[in-house]
């Protein structure tokens, strides 16, 4: 096959080899069978074709509705917020612009005092901006990753946001849950008890601990969590599309009498939870 310096794009050879082998295989048929072969082949290979033209077109579709609402999710978010310095950006492992919305929205909108992260990030800082312009409350991020954690610390630091925002190392350890050993955060490690007095936590975030750790790794926040949570919290759950977090969002629906989940449509997908007692009004 060609080398990638005879084409403008990659992915022509492909296309180039599929058109030797068509040639190849049609001088054989016609060799073999007759012309009429040549028609039955002919009318397959473009009906392999229409099918992939249109199954690129709907991928274009989609993907370019992503690029859509992440540029507007990105514009809303500096619009609103209104940052002292540039925003983190918000692509591959990081937390999307549309979850750094729909949080933003949640904070400014229902001005929660006690906010818990698993998984530091972009999303800490547009939260810790969120904060502050709700005039108050605090955000607490657990990070398995102590590397990691302080560069998120350091982030908010330049933001001016430490006083919205604590980041603290809580290691995955293993520990029953379910009746099974799973790694988790080690929450004495993070001395949750004293942020989650009086009232209890009143937005939790659920964006680790990362899959790579336990393929069900997002199913034990809301059964380890659910005596820390106020009332009417709510539970926001990142990467809501993936098999995993469907399963993990039916067990919670299962376990947890009246929780109501809202999934709102992006790339990665984002749940809202929260008590139907106390719905929350998009």
């Amino acid at each position: 096959m060609l080398k990638g310096p005879h084409f403008k794009h990659a992915d022509t050879q492909l296309l180039v080899a599929f058109g030797l082998l068509y040639v190849a295989v049609a001088i054989v048929a016609w060799l073999a069978v007759g012309p009429g072969a040549m028609v039955v082949l002919l009318g397959v290979v473009l009906l392999l074709l229409a099918g992939l033209a249109l199954h690129l077109h709907r991928e274009r579709q989609t993907e370019l509705a992503h690029a859509l609402n992440h540029v507007q999710a990105l514009v809303a978010l500096h619009t609103l917020l209104e940052p002292r310095r540039p925003l983190p950006p918000f692509s591959g492992w990081a937390a999307s612009a549309e979850l750094a919305t729909t949080l933003v929205g949640l904070v400014l909108e229902r001005k929660p005092q006690r906010v818990l992260e698993l998984g530091s990030g972009a999303s800490s800082v547009v939260v810790g901006y969120a904060l502050e312009q709700a005039g108050g409350g605090r955000l607490l991020s657990l990070d398995h990753d102590a590397d990691y954690g302080r560069q998120t610390s350091d982030r908010l630091e330049r933001h001016g946001l430490s006083t919205y925002v604590e980041v603290r190392h809580a290691p995955l350890v293993r520990q029953q849950i379910d009746g099974r050993e799973r790694p988790w955060y080690d929450l004495s490690h993070a001395a949750l008890e004293a942020f989650a007095g009086g009232d209890g936590i009143d937005l939790l975030i659920v964006d680790g601990p990362p899959r790579e750790s336990d393929p069900e790794a997002r199913y034990p926040a809301l059964p380890l969590l659910l005596d820390h949570l106020a009332p009417d919290a709510v539970i926001v759950l990142d990467d809501a599309l993936r098999s995993e977090e469907q399963a993990a969002l039916g067990r919670w629906k299962t376990e947890v009498p009246g929780l109501s989940v809202e999934i709102i449509p992006s790339a990665k997908g984002i749940a809202v939870a929260h008590r139907m007692a106390d719905p929350v009004t998009s």
